[in-house]
């Protein structure tokens, strides 16, 4: 004021001369002026420095309005409702707790520059204390909302809570002791700053920490249901609303203006080329993230833009006051780069949850500037220690900050869902946070909720939406009623429809369980009849080739025969020559006397006629033999025949007929045989004594005379047995011929029977292949029932779930259980 007033006094009178004015001012009253313009200029500049840390303060607060459009766009809209008023809790919550213990343990009084401290209830009263504190509240309050996007759709908003003041009393403060706990108190000893440590405005420091304890939440939450298959491959869910999303993007670019720009605290032109290097960094970044995007997607998502110009931001704030323009350019085309590239490894190789990409743009590229900076910033800002050094310090910042953060959330998130649950049930993710959470929907929420009614069975039919509103709701409630309407009707069709396909299908079962049943008898009766036909086919089949051998048999004794008769043809004219010898030897013997001088060649021609009937006689036992063996092998084939007929029940009852003759004939032949064996012995029996005579006679034929008269006897007597054996040859011959003609018979016989066991064994077969068809087309019959059942039994099962399937819809589509 008194600047003022000297001033005013020096223009009036420098109308008296500039000499004449300077010198009524005294050297003393100069140096007072002096001071006090310094005062006040001093006093102006710290004014100025409080406006502009405040006005940066309301435009970093005004960035948690940008996180909420952000994540509300970024989000389903069944949820956007629930991650905006986690936007507006975790402030409130993070103000109280900043304000109760953070401020302090931040800011406060160092303990070896590992931890600061003031006492609880922090009230301090030197104006730029309480700019100070608004500024760094914010920044809180910043650090605390990242949470949010990370998690969103699926945390508990109590748990929520606890975290927000976690994040606020302790994690964020810590940390930030470390890098900034000389910014309030000069002379404050903070082991990461004292080290050089450099984060500006917070890349590490507000947003790394942030991203951090989001990512140790998505470990302990997990996954949104249906954000990966069954094989881990990441399936998209997009958010509601891009234009809330880009909206809110934009909100917080300008609000890092603040952020970066009010970071200086003092309202100096130094601030320009922080928010040009800031504004300049999120261009680029933009950029690149669009462009890889792009190439990746083949479209243009919202997604990268917005997160490439976040990751710009974040990249840029560590450093933005150290760095040129170009460096500021580097710091966004890399931090554009490696946002994508962190997105896309969190979501395809760790299995990762981001709802929002928090923990890539605020954790990852935080990181990236604070060490990037290192790298790229002026020589003249690096002090004494190097490049190298410096990286390292920067390198030691960041993994403080993440072995930290990270760490202690994770200890926290674990605690959290050990004792009130992290993670909101399966029922309510699925409902939406914004009912489960909040009893609240948007202008659609009655639409949402008649829906999931109606999806879950709870819904009446014949309920209808308020069509007055005049809004948007309106016009989907008007749409909503008509298709209920319509749903209703179509609704009332199907339940009768598919009543009337469960009465179907239940005749349809009846009758394909008949239709089994029945194929099955007649399945189970063929079976049966396939068996006997088998089994008498096998046995007709035996029967046959037991006949046709019973034929050969035969065969050869109707030959045997044949030859017996032959033979015995041949015996009975051997034994009428006998008889005419005999008869020449009675009248040699009456002509003995007369002829005594021939009696040498009577005797030789008796010799011979002798040995000749040994010869027949011997060809006689030979016939005989040949009869006993036919005699054998015809009581054999009668006993086989027997047997056979026996097996063959009815049908072999006329060839056990034949079997029976055939046995007679043969005890016949035997018996014929013994007599003629018996004549054919007294043959050769007096044939022997024949030959004794002869013999005698040869010896003494000078007794030829006194032994005639026994010779003519002897002969008379051989004449009888010849005519005897002459007569029995002659019977064995008729009855040869008979058997020989029986036995044809019975060869005749047999070959017919053969021939009818061969056809009977045809026929049996053709029955048998018959069966075999009646069995297929019995099994093929049970096959098409049994599908017919199972079909029976689908429609049935199908009309089932059609009617519960109608009666989820609602009340008025329900089905009556079918009467019993």
């Amino acid at each position: 004021m008194r600047f003022l007033v000297i001033l005013a006094a020096v223009t009036l009178v420098a109308g008296a001369g500039a000499d004449t004015a300077w010198a009524a001012v005294s050297q003393a009253e100069l140096e007072a002026l002096r001071q006090e313009l310094a005062a006040g200029l001093e006093t102006q500049q710290n004014n100025l420095n409080h406006v502009w840390t405040m006005v940066a303060a309301a435009l970093v607060f005004l960035m948690q309005g940008g996180f909420l459009l952000l994540e509300a766009g970024m989000v389903r809209s069944k949820n956007s409702i629930n991650v905006a008023q986690k936007n507006i809790a975790d402030f409130i919550i993070a103000g109280c707790a900043f304000y109760f213990l953070g401020f302090g343990l931040m800011f406060g009084p160092s303990f070896g520059g590992w931890l600061g401290f003031e006492m609880p209830f922090w009230n301090q009263r030197d104006d730029w204390d309480f700019t100070f504190f608004v500024f760094q509240l914010v920044f809180c309050g910043t650090a605390a909302t990242i949470l949010s996007g990370a998690v969103a759709e699926r945390m508990r908003f109590s748990g929520y809570l606890i975290a927000a003041v976690c994040v606020a009393l302790f994690i964020y403060p810590v940390f930030g002791h470390w890098a900034w706990g000389n910014l309030l108190i000069s002379d404050n000893p903070a082991w990461l700053a004292d080290m050089g440590f450099i984060d500006f405005a917070g890349s590490t420091v507000v947003h790394s920490v942030g991203g951090w304890i989001g990512l140790a939440a998505i470990v302990v939450a997990g996954a949104r249901i249906g954000r990966f298959d069954d094989d881990g491959n990441a399936l998209p869910i997009h958010g509601h609303s891009a234009v809330l999303a880009t909206m809110g993007a934009i909100v917080l670019w300008v609000g890092w203006i603040g952020f970066n720009g009010g970071s200086t605290t003092a309202g100096t032109p130094a601030f320009a080329h922080i928010i040009s290097n800031t504004i300049l960094s999120a261009c680029f970044g933009g950029a690149v993230a669009m462009i890889l995007g792009r190439l990746h997607d083949g479209l243009h998502r919202p997604v990268w833009p917005i997160n490439g110009v976040l990751a710009g931001l974040v990249g840029i704030t560590a450093g933005c006051d150290v760095l040129d323009t170009f460096g500021a350019i580097i710091i966004g085309l890399t931090s554009g780069i490696v946002v994508v590239y962190a997105t896309m490894f969190m979501e395809r190789r760790l299995k990762l949850d981001d709802a929002v990409g928090a923990v890539a743009v605020h954790g990852v590229c935080g990181a990236w500037g604070t060490v990037l900076l290192a790298a790229i910033m002026p020589a003249e800002h690096l002090g004494e220690a190097g490049r190298l050094a410096q990286i390292g310090v920067q390198a030691l910042g960041v993994a403080a900050a993440f072995v930290w953060s990270f760490g202690s959330a994770l200890v926290m998130f674990k605690l959290i869902d050990a004792t009130i649950g992290l993670r909101v049930s399966a029922a309510h993710e699925l409902e939406g946070l914004n009912s489960a959470e909040h009893g609240t929907t948007l202008g659609t929420g009655l639409l949402q909720k008649a829906l999931e009614d109606l999806a879950n069975g709870n819904a009446d039919m014949g309920r209808r939406l308020d069509e007055t509103t005049g809004d948007e709701a309106a016009e989907l409630a008007y749409s909503f009623n008509r298709l209920m309407a319509k749903l209703e009707e179509m609704i009332d069709g199907i339940a009768a429809g598919a009543q009337r396909l469960v009465v179907a299908s239940d005749d349809l079962n009846s009758t394909s369980q008949q239709l089994t049943n029945s194929s099955q008898g007649m399945l189970s009766r063929a079976e049966v009849v396939s068996q006997a036909t088998e089994s008498v086919s096998g046995n007709v089949t035996s029967m046959a080739n037991a006949v046709s051998g019973v034929n050969d048999n035969v065969t050869d004794i109707s030959g045997n025969a044949a030859e017996v008769s032959e033979h015995m043809a041949v015996v009975s004219a051997e034994v009428q020559n006998m008889a005419g010898a005999m008869q020449a030897i009675a009248s040699s013997a009456h002509e003995a006397k007369e002829i005594a001088d021939t009696a040498v060649d009577s005797v030789t021609q008796a010799t011979g006629t002798i040995s000749t009937l040994g010869e027949a006689s011997d060809r006689i036992g030979a016939v005989l033999e040949a009869i006993r063996r036919i005699a054998k092998q015809t009581r054999m084939l009668a006993l086989n025949a027997t047997v056979e007929a026996e097996r063959a029940g009815e049908a072999g009852k006329g060839f056990a007929v034949v079997a029976g003759e055939v046995k007679r004939l043969a005890d016949d032949t035997a018996s014929a045989t013994e007599q003629i064996e018996d004549r054919v012995a007294e043959i050769r029996g007096g044939t022997h004594q024949a030959v004794d005579a002869i013999a005698a006679i040869s010896s003494i034929i000078d007794q030829v005379n006194q032994a005639i008269v026994g010779i003519s006897g002897s002969a008379d007597a051989q004449i009888e047995v010849s005519q005897t054996i002459s007569g029995r040859v002659a019977d064995a011959e008729s009855r040869a011929g008979r058997m020989a003609e029986r036995i044809r018979e019975v060869a005749d016989t047999a070959r017919a029977v053969s021939d009818e066991a061969l056809r009977a064994a045809d026929g049996t077969r053709s029955v048998t292949a018959d069966l075999a068809e009646v069995k297929q087309a019995a099994s093929q019959t049970s096959k098409g029932a049994s599908t017919v059942s199972e079909a029976s039994a689908d429609v049935s099962s199908i009309a089932d779930q059609l009617r519960d399937a109608v009666g989820r819809l609602g009340s008025a589509g329900r089905l009556a259980e079918p009467a019993e």
